[in-house]
């Protein structure tokens, strides 16, 4: 009887060690857990070949800067299309005629041209000066941006009378070869495809 009892208490010890160690198990993979990270990769795939090979990773940090990177360009653009200042008005027309697409080029370029040429209208006499109100919104390479215009005479030492826009424009990152030009004012090829202004209807 008496190794009948052992017998039974060694079971029993062996089976409270085998579920302590379970239980230990559990709670380092509980605490382990936190640490485990998914990486996101970008890879591109020859569909020749099926080789695959890994570009770079995603993380928050790179998302962030071509975030900022958007941004910046919207606004830039928005800037440029905007601001009338006969001294630096050629600057800003080249600049967004860079940044355009043949078509917005086009219709921006339109502005400066025939008998109500703006410069031809404005001349020295009058600038227009531009202000964001908002950091743009962009979501699937459309931005969408709030800003102050103020139109008024160059002697004017007022205020002047602001008007509120938005502007809504689509735009890509062009994969073509840059000229010299371009690859010192635009190295990411940033080209606007759409643009459209609507004043802000006030209640």
């Amino acid at each position: 009887m008496l190794m009948v009892a052992k017998s039974e208490n060694r079971a029993w010890n062996i089976t409270k060690g085998a579920c302590a160690l379970t239980f230990l198990s559990w709670l380092a993979l509980i605490f382990l857990m936190p640490l485990k990270t998914v990486v996101p990769y970008v890879a591109m795939v020859n569909e020749t070949t099926g080789h695959t090979q890994l570009l770079t990773t995603i993380t928050e940090e790179t998302i962030s800067k071509q975030d900022a990177l958007d941004a910046y360009w919207v606004a830039y653009y928005v800037r440029n299309h905007e601001t009338y200042d006969w001294y630096t008005i050629q600057d800003s027309y080249d600049n967004t005629l860079l940044l355009s697409s043949d078509e917005v080029g086009r219709d921006y370029a339109g502005l400066f041209e025939g008998n109500n040429a703006l410069d031809s209208v404005w001349g020295k006499r009058v600038k227009a000066q531009v202000r964001l109100l908002s950091k743009p919104i962009i979501k699937n390479n459309i931005a969408t941006v709030r800003f102050e215009k103020t139109i008024k005479s160059v002697d004017d030492t007022g205020k002047g009378q602001p008007t509120v826009w938005i502007a809504t424009l689509a735009y890509q990152y062009k994969s073509d070869p840059l000229t010299e030009e371009e690859r010192l004012k635009n190295p990411l090829g940033f080209q606007v495809v759409s643009y459209r202004l609507d004043p802000e209807l006030m209640e």
